[in-house]
């Protein structure tokens, strides 16, 4: 089974709620309003208390990877007032980095297509979604009827989650991954601005947190050493090493395991999060809408949030890629617990959500797997 390790929900902690944060964090730049722009249309890009927003590569206004000609006339339209900017693109037509959409900005541009690079590097729009804190049944009925394509491993039991979080509403995509470690850092296999980032390691994922919170001014949550004196850093791809989570710390870190899971629920108690129940395990219809697997994606990972959301407005919770979580691999007992952070010890971690490559019932909202965490696979 594939497993294309990917980074799904950082959680950046501090005193008011828990806040799980899947990419970087900084100001989108205002646009004026002299275009006549409703001023609504700019809360996808202007920062809000725990889910702020940052811009892609300015000039890339069709958001498609790439800046080409396409994008400096879509930018003249702006200027001129003769088209309507969406939110993202607001973003985006801003060349120049100065709050405003002018024909300068279109003329940066066109520049940038033929070679002057005239337009300021930033990073596209990501939306943060508030996760209300709450308890779930975490894992799948084993009686009256259990639950088809289900694994011993599921034990349901009742689980309580006490603080709100932030989840990022799509996977983290290869040009944040690239914004982190630099261009040509991309271990992906399938290649593509706004693909998911894959072919990571556990102890990548943990790098690339804490370089975002050093980054972002604030505590890194991974360290070296159980005293938390040295943070965990180094140069993908690290297979061996040993990790220490301070959970006092406010930057960026893994999920738990059930913090994952309830994520992806949604608040359903079906096998998927569109609360439609499965009837077969290998392919099956009713994922068809919400999950790239092997049915519907062809074996090849998709850009991230291309199928629709669950209740909470996460996309790409089932398939695409797997996705690393912070506890190592155990067996749930049946007893109800809060916040767990899973075992003490043992060496493999768990990935959940199933991927591109996989069948209908590795997709499910209760599917886990135990594997070693210096394993990049595809």
């Amino acid at each position: 089974m594939p497993l294309d390790a990917y980074l799904e929900g950082y959680i950046y902690m501090k005193a008011f709620p828990t806040i799980i944060l899947l990419t970087l964090v900084s100001l989108c730049w205002a646009i004026n309003l002299t275009a006549a722009v409703n001023r609504d249309e700019l809360i996808h890009c202007i920062t809000s208390v725990g889910g702020r927003s940052t811009c892609v590569r300015h000039g890339d206004v069709n958001a498609d990877g790439q800046v080409t000609a396409a994008d400096a006339q879509a930018a003249f339209r702006f200027a001129l007032g003769t088209e309507l900017p969406t939110a993202d693109q607001l973003c985006y037509a801003d060349c120049s980095g100065d709050g405003g959409i002018t024909a300068g900005d279109a003329q940066g541009i066109f520049g940038t297509v033929l070679g002057a690079d005239l337009c300021v590097d930033r990073l596209p729009p990501v939306d943060m979604i508030l996760i209300p804190s709450g308890s779930y049944e975490m894992g799948s009925p084993e009686s009256p009827s259990p639950e088809l394509c289900r694994i011993s491993d599921e034990t349901r039991h009742s689980v309580t989650l006490t603080g709100d979080f932030y989840m990022q509403a799509t996977e983290v995509s290869q040009w944040q991954w690239e914004s982190v470690f630099g261009e040509g850092s991309n271990p992906s296999f399938y290649r593509g601005a706004y693909r998911p980032v894959e072919q990571i390691t556990y102890f990548d994922v943990l790098i690339y947190c804490n370089r975002i919170s050093v980054r972002e001014g604030l505590i890194p949550c991974y360290y070296d050493d159980p005293e938390f004196t040295r943070i965990f850093d180094g140069i993908p791809p690290v297979t061996v090493a040993r990790a220490y989570w301070n959970v006092t710390a406010d930057g960026y870190r893994l999920p738990t395991e059930a913090e994952w899971e309830y994520a992806c629920r949604g608040g359903t108690v079906s096998p998927y999060n569109n609360g439609l129940w499965n009837s077969d395990c290998e392919m099956d219809t009713v994922l068809e809408d919400i999950a790239w697997y092997h049915h519907t994606s062809a074996s090849i990972t998709q850009v991230v949030g291309g199928k629709n959301a669950n209740a909470f407005g996460l996309h790409d919770m089932h398939g695409n890629i797997w996705e690393w979580v912070w506890d190592r691999y155990g067996i749930f007992s049946d007893q109800p617990v809060s916040d767990p952070t899973g075992p003490e010890t043992g060496e493999d971690r768990v990935v959940r959500g199933g991927s591109c490559c996989d069948t209908a019932g590795d997709c499910r909202s209760a599917s886990r797997v135990g594997t070693n965490p210096g394993y990049a696979y595809y």
